[in-house]
């Protein structure tokens, strides 16, 4: 045992293969690097996510692998009409191929999950045709997250989606869009009457949902973020030293910061792998004493982002724990969306 990844393969937690990047490109099929990494994992039953837009899976070779390991295949789609997301879309498998790759994923035992994202706001009502076809091809899963509008005029992104949905940013706009980082955000209150159906529309489908916007991962009643890895995968352990794991199984009314925090953490630093503007000062504490610290100083501060008010429905109080910590509460609106739309359970 080396490093903190050392201690979170031991652990069992869940790799996601093709979180930022497409993991088979063209040149996986040239060299096949991706297949050899797939084989190592396969080996030793290691709870992988698959997150792509490529029929490369469905390979004799690929689809081989995949049936002998421990995997979870996230096929994407832009959540939008066929128009619009041909649109879009740009040198990536029709529909109708990665509708076989389900298919064929399906067939094999491999759980599929499908991950609209971005989902394209007013279209919505256009994705029920194809959830009940994804549902019939073996899908088990959906996610869903609406578009973020870049901030750059200047840029590519920029001007194509302007051209291409035209009338769009000006809709963001009215309804409320606010600058987070380097793009527009929808707020969630225009977002979540919209996604609570989406999500009953899955349900109908015999289907699992996903909220996958950050601020409402706090909704999803799994382990795991919005992938629900923990019901698709063998013998896996989602990381849960986090505010969302904490939201979750905070009071019914009252979220407080457990003191310590009795979850599993890394006895190595994970610091190295973080943003820079995100690491603490360097202490004498442990490494997990220094995550922890993080952790509180986050709870604890002014700022809302990246903290327990950077979730829909969370508020904070006039109290604070024996510990001096802030207590926070579920705002009545969560509460009575949690309870009647069984969220959470």
């Amino acid at each position: 045992m080396r490093n903190a990844i050392d201690e979170f393969l031991q652990r069992r937690v869940p790799l996601q293969f093709g979180g930022m990047n497409d993991p088979f490109s063209p040149w996986e099929l040239k060299y096949g690097v991706g297949l050899e990494l797939l084989k190592v994992l396969a080996d030793f039953k290691y709870p992988t996510l698959i997150s792509t837009k490529s029929v490369v899976p469905a390979e004799s070779d690929y689809l081989a692998v995949l049936r002998s390991g421990n995997f979870y295949v996230r096929v994407s789609f832009t959540g939008a009409s066929i128009e619009t997301s041909q649109k879009l879309e740009l040198l990536v498998p029709e529909w109708g191929e990665r509708r076989r790759l389900i298919q064929g994923l399906s067939n094999a035992g491999v759980a599929v999950s499908i991950r609209l994202q971005p989902l394209v706001f007013g279209d919505e009502e256009s994705l029920v045709e194809l959830l009940g076809l994804l549902a019939n091809d073996g899908a088990k899963h959906v996610s869903a997250e609406y578009l973020k509008w870049p901030i750059e005029s200047s840029s590519k992104e920029f001007g194509r989606l302007n051209s291409l949905l035209p009338g769009m940013l000006d809709k963001y706009f009215e309804l409320g869009a606010k600058k987070i980082g380097r793009e527009y955000v929808l707020p969630p209150e225009v977002k979540l009457p919209n996604l609570v159906e989406l999500k009953h529309r899955v349900d109908e489908l015999g289907m699992v949902f996903g909220f996958a916007e950050t601020e409402l991962l706090h909704l999803n009643p799994y382990q795991s973020c919005c992938n629900a890895a923990d019901r698709f995968l063998e013998d896996c352990n989602p990381f849960e030293g986090t505010f969302t794991s904490i939201i979750k199984e905070g009071g019914e009314e009252e979220i407080r910061l457990p003191q310590p925090l009795k979850k599993w953490l890394p006895q190595y630093s994970v610091f190295s792998h973080l943003n820079s503007r995100s690491r603490p000062a360097q202490t004498g504490d442990t490494p997990a004493e220094r995550y922890q610290k993080m952790l509180r100083d986050k709870w604890n501060s002014k700022d809302w982002r990246g903290g327990p008010l950077s979730y829909w429905g969370i508020e904070s109080s006039s109290s604070s724990d024996k510990n001096g910590n802030q207590v926070y509460l579920r705002a009545p609106e969560l509460r009575q969306l949690l309870e009647k739309n069984n969220l959470n359970a």
